[in-house]
Order: structure tokens, then sequence, then C-alpha cells
């Protein structure tokens, strides 16, 4: 296992409170038995899987090495964001790894799961990325409650249906 800025990712622990107890709690193996089952295969083109823990309060994600490669640009600088504004709205990483099976490479993302609700209450789903290239969902209507639908798909349906303004707030 390479662990990829360790001594940047602890104080992110820190800053956020984190403690081994904590993520062994949230990472006990009966707790989880059946969401190691259960694995979430991405609905993006990327088909990444997605580990959610039993309390739904941590993701493990696999990205492509393009992905492990921006990532090790990004860390310092997104460090330095976490430092500096303390009740940003960024998805908390808590580490990179890559595993070595073998001859083969898995690479890991660690972070909160920034959507830990019931499902079932929740309406629509977006991955929004600023972008309109491609960011649209085949078959709007059929997929409607199934898929994270995408950016034009927020601004089609935001004209037929009342998305009511909330005031958000993170705090630690």
């Amino acid at each position: 296992l390479i662990e990829y800025y360790p001594s940047i990712f602890s104080k992110i622990w820190i800053m956020e409170g984190l403690t081994s107890e904590k993520m062994l709690n949230s990472f006990n193996i009966e707790k989880n038995k059946k969401n190691l089952l259960k694995l979430c295969k991405s609905e993006g083109r990327s088909g990444s899987l997605f580990f959610f823990t039993h309390d739904n309060k941590y993701i493990i994600k696999t990205i492509p090495e393009r992905e492990l490669k921006s990532m090790k640009k990004l860390i310092k600088p997104y460090f330095t964001h976490l430092s500096e504004n303390k009740h940003t709205f960024l998805v908390r990483i808590y580490g990179v790894f890559t595993l070595n099976i073998g001859i083969s490479e898995i690479h890991l993302i660690l972070m909160e799961n920034v959507a830990p609700y019931d499902n079932s209450k929740i309406l629509y789903r977006f991955d929004l990325k600023g972008s309109f290239v491609h960011r649209k969902t085949k078959d709007l209507i059929k997929n409607i409650r199934i898929k994270a639908l995408k950016d034009l798909d927020f601004l089609e349906l935001k004209q037929k249906v009342n998305f009511p303004l909330i005031a958000l707030s993170k705090s630690n």
C-alpha cells in the first residue's frame, strides 16, 4: 500500500477532528459486511467503484491513473485552501492511496460522504461540473429518479420545478 502525502492528510484529520477510533468504528469489518457485498459502480464514464461505510460517513472510491496524477498536483493547494477556508463546501479528502495486488494497481481516494442521507427522500440528484459539454442525461424523464442528473438537466428542470433556495452552512 502506498500512501500519498500522509503528513498533509494527518493535518486534515486533525483539522476535522478525526481520530483513529472514529475511523475504526466506521470501517469496522463486522458492521460493513453488507456494504462490502454491494460495492456501487459509478454512473459516470469513469466506471469507478464506490464503497460507503455502514454509517454513511465515508466513501472509498477507485480512481484512474490520470485522476491520481491530478490529485498529486492538487493536494498542496487543496490543503492550503482548507486551512484558509474552514467552512468551505469542498469535499474533505482524508487520504489517497495505491494498492498493489500482484501486477495490478488500484488507486483509491478516501473522502467524506457529502450526501449521507436516506435516498428515498431525495427527489433529484445532480452531478454538477460547471460545464455544458456532454452534460445532459439521455432519456431524462425515464432516468430522473434513477441517475445523477447533469448540468443541462438542472437548467431544464429549473424551468419546470421550484428549487427553493436554502441557507447552507458547513460547520466543523
